[in-house]
Formats: C-alpha cells, sequence, structure tokens
C-alpha cells in the first residue's frame, strides 16, 4: 500500500532526474499497490509516449472502490497498433521476466487508452483497491509530562549520597 501524494512525489523525483518534468494533481488517497512497480509502470509509458510531446499531467482520484491514475500529454495520440505494444514493455521490478501486462495482472488493474481529446490524449491506469486517507499523525516535539514509549523517561533527582556537597 501507498499514499498517493508519496507515489506521486517519488515519480517525479524519478523523471526529474532524468529531465522529464510531470505536473501532478493527487487526491488523498492509498493505493492497495506495489508503489515501486506502479513508478517503473509509469515511467515505461513516459518512455513510450510519441514525440514531441509536451506538459505531462498524472491525476490520481477515487474511482468507484479503487483509483484512477490518468497520464495525459500534449501532442498526438498513441495509435492502436503503439497501445498494443505497451502490455509488452520489459520492467525491471525485482521480479524475472515482468512485464506491463503481468504488473497489471497482479495488480488486477487495466488500462485503457482516451483520445476524446484530440490535443490532450490520455493513458487512464486502474486500480481495483484504494481508500481515503487518513491525515498523518503530527511529529512530536518536546516532552511530555508522562512517561510512555515515544519519550524517554524524565531524569531522577539525585539522591542525597551522591549530591554534591559544597
Amino acid at each position: 500500500m501507498i499514499r498517493a501524494t508519496d507515489l506521486a512525489s517519488t515519480l517525479q523525483a524519478t523523471l526529474r532526474s532524468k529531465g522529464v518534468a510531470l505536473s501532478i494533481h493527487s487526491s488523498e488517497l492509498i493505493l492497495r499497490c506495489d508503489g515501486f512497480q506502479l513508478v517503473a509502470l509509469i515511467t515505461a509509458f513516459i518512455n513510450r509516449l510519441p514525440l514531441p510531446h509536451g506538459d505531462l499531467q498524472l491525476h490520481i482520484a477515487a474511482h468507484g472502490a479503487g483509483a484512477m491514475l490518468e497520464l495525459s500529454w500534449e501532442g498526438r495520440a498513441l495509435t492502436d497498433e503503439e497501445f498494443a505494444r505497451l502490455y509488452d514493455i520489459p520492467l525491471d521490478v525485482g521480479l524475472t521476466d515482468m512485464t506491463v501486462h503481468g504488473v497489471l495482472s497482479i495488480h488486477g488493474a487495466h488500462l485503457e487508452p482516451d483520445s476524446t481529446r484530440p490535443l490532450r490524449p490520455a493513458l487512464r491506469l486502474y486500480i481495483r483497491e484504494a481508500r481515503i486517507a487518513q491525515r498523518r499523525p503530527r511529529p512530536f516535539h518536546g516532552r511530555s509530562s508522562t512517561t510512555s514509549s515515544f519519550c524517554p523517561r524524565p531524569a531522577m533527582p539525585k539522591c542525597r549520597a551522591h549530591r554534591s556537597t559544597n
């Protein structure tokens, strides 16, 4: 499981290191998937987009009991042949002989093209399970008046025998 915002940050950092800019709009969701595999999958899609392309965007939103990740770009849409070849792209995700089709199967996900907007085509990836994320807990700062496993025990006063006599 991975927070959609964490997936987005990891994906942006991975692509930025390759000189690719990606705008992300994400809902506060927790996706039931392997984040490493999804980053590899989306990166592979971006590497196979028709050139030239510009203004890459990823939208992550709730969709039924799951989520939809929509990768859109400025440029021409994928042809039917290019889309069909996406399924056979090999991915380096720590498993031998893994392809896009294999990762989609593992996650019970499916992929579909969207070319209804002629100047802004998209690929939509549907993840089967996701839930709304709860707020992250605030970081702990300072000492607490009670002893807990999160804060060190308060210093005990020295006994009379160990106090310095001045």
